[in-house]
């Protein structure tokens, strides 16, 4: 009896966790058919599909490659199973309508970021972003650019993390920033359907008058040294 109120208690409580999740909650939607109007159309489809066989293969078989998904929109709703691919696919005319999603790595440039750091210096920051996506379902259904929406949050998240630390920080811990940025969107991007494979700091630009002092400052060292 305690175990069966055990088990019935987690699963209330994996419940909550499922809705409590934007991406989760929207993927596990029920399907509820195409109703009657809709199962008449799919039928005559079919029927037509039927009738005139072979040219019809040229409307409703679709090949797709290794690296490419295909999500199925059947009368505007999506179709159970997740998306399909690769190999063979077979559409009904006039009731799919397909979106073909690439899962390939894309790499994207962020525009140069004016920064202000901790300690008051004005940086330009060029960044670039790898990005790929991993859940077509989700990418397709609620984000009409998804690698745009990434580069967009990856040049705000650049923003606030730099603004936070001092200027010889940036310049000694390049690839440090860059893991916990990251990290910052393993989270913030865990239902979007993409993922943030790597991200590179390519150049920090340093104000005129600020790149001066700094190279006086080494000269001096070096003559000190040789002296």
């Amino acid at each position: 009896m305690n175990q069966s109120k055990k088990y019935a208690r987690d699963n209330d409580t994996n419940a909550c966790t499922v809705k409590n999740e934007p991406g989760a909650a929207r993927s596990k939607e029920p399907y509820t058919g195409p109703g009657c109007a809709g199962g008449i159309l799919i039928g005559v489809t079919y029927l037509l599909c039927v009738l005139f066989f072979p040219f019809s293969l040229c409307y409703t078989i679709k090949i797709i490659t290794e690296y490419e998904r295909v999500v199925i929109f059947r009368l505007g709703r999506l179709l159970p199973g997740g998306a399909k691919g690769p190999g063979l696919l077979f559409i009904l005319p006039c009731v799919d309508e397909i979106k073909m999603m690439d899962l390939r790595t894309v790499c994207r440039d962020i525009r140069p970021q004016q920064i202000l750091t901790k300690d008051c210096v004005n940086i330009m920051v060029d960044a670039v972003v790898y990005s790929r996506i991993f859940n077509p379902n989700l990418s397709v259904c609620y984000f009409s650019k998804p690698h745009l929406s990434m580069s967009i949050l990856a040049a705000t998240t650049l923003r606030k993390t730099l603004g936070k630390r001092d200027m010889s920080e940036i310049l000694c811990d390049k690839k440090k920033i860059a893991r916990e940025i990251a990290r910052k969107f393993d989270r913030q991007t865990a239902n979007w359907g993409i993922k943030l494979e790597r991200i590179e700091i390519k150049e920090i630009k340093l104000p005129k008058e600020m790149e001066r002092s700094m190279a006086a400052e080494a000269e001096a060292a070096r003559q000190a040294r040789a002296k």
